[in-house]
């Protein structure tokens, strides 16, 4: 199961009824990963999938949640440069901007093609329990 998927379910377990989630993923992604995706996202849930950029202009409600994932590298948010440029396009979110990380590193790594998220756009980074408060 990816994060976004778990983080859906952990959301709709809280609120104790049906959730709407927007998944925007990446252009980029190979067929069988998004078909994985589409196919296990959970019952509980309404979720539309959206190919990038395909960015919904208009999407910045307050009591909504702005998941991003990447790796955490000592401490800092890594994401990769498409996922970058849409936490700058969404910068006015008025919700929560919660970090994924989907490997924590005790180290600086930086990879080739991925950049860090200035800490002051992220509000949370979700560890994978289900008791983090959102």
């Amino acid at each position: 199961m990816t994060p976004e998927i778990a983080l859906t379910g952990v959301m709709a377990d809280l609120v104790g009824h049906e959730i709407e989630s927007l998944f925007v993923i990446s252009s980029e992604l190979e067929n069988d990963a998004r078909l994985r995706l589409c196919n296990n996202l959970p019952h509980n849930t309404i979720v539309s999938v959206l190919d990038e950029p395909a960015f919904p202009k208009d999407f910045f409600p307050g009591n909504g949640m702005l998941v991003v994932c990447g790796y955490e590298a000592l401490g800092r948010a890594m994401v990769l440069e498409d996922t970058y440029r849409m936490v700058e396009h969404y910068r006015g979110f008025l919700g929560k901007k919660v970090f994924i990380p989907y490997v924590t590193l005790s180290s600086a790594i930086r990879y080739n093609g991925w950049r860090e998220i200035n800490s002051g756009r992220i509000d949370l980074t979700w560890d994978g329990s289900a008791t983090c408060e959102i």
